[in-house]
C-alpha cells in the first residue's frame, strides 16, 4: 500500500558529527534550493494552488503526521516539502495522500537536521530530487581524489 513511498537508509557518506545547521546546508546546496520564508503544513503551494487555510494542519491538503516543516525553493517556484517527524505511525496514510496528488515520497534518516537521530525525514515533491549539476561535478572530483 505505500508504494508511492521510497525509503532511503543514511549513506556511509554522512557523517553523524556534522552539525544541525551544516546538514541543512548541504542538503539544500546539493539541490539547488532556498528556504521559503512560511512554511505551512499542507502541500498547496506545491501543487500549484493557494490554501484557504493558510497552510494550517487543518488544511485537507496537510501532510499526514508532518512535524517541523519546511517547504523548499528553486528560482522562487516550491519544488519539495520537507517534514521531520519522530515518527510516522500510519505510512499508508502518507501513501494514500501522496498517491491521489500525483506527488513523490521519499523517507530518510540523511541528513534530518530538526534533531538528527531522532528524526525522520520525509521530502513530497512532484517529481524526485535531483542533484545540481556543480554537486554531481564536485562528487565527481572528490571521488577522483
Amino acid at each position: 500500500m505505500v508504494d508511492a513511498m521510497q525509503l532511503a537508509l543514511p549513506s556511509a557518506a554522512g557523517p553523524a558529527q556534522i552539525t544541525t545547521p551544516d546538514r541543512k546546508q548541504q542538503w539544500a546546496e546539493k539541490y539547488g534550493l532556498r528556504q521559503a520564508r512560511q512554511s505551512p503544513y499542507c502541500v498547496c503551494r506545491l501543487l500549484g494552488k493557494r490554501c484557504r487555510y493558510g497552510g494550517s494542519s487543518d488544511c485537507p491538503h496537510a501532510v499526514p503526521e508532518a512535524d517541523h516543516p519546511t517547504l523548499w525553493l528553486r528560482h522562487g517556484k516550491p519544488v519539495v516539502f520537507v517534514s521531520q517527524p519522530y515518527q510516522i505511525l500510519q505510512p499508508e496514510r502518507l501513501g494514500v495522500f501522496c498517491r491521489e496528488r500525483d506527488l513523490k515520497c521519499v523517507i530518510c534518516t540523511w541528513p534530518a537536521w530538526h534533531r538528527p537521530g531522532s528524526v525522520l525525514q520525509v521530502e513530497v515533491s512532484r517529481d524526485h530530487l535531483e542533484p545540481t549539476a556543480e554537486w554531481k561535478a564536485f562528487q565527481s572530483l572528490a571521488r577522483k581524489h
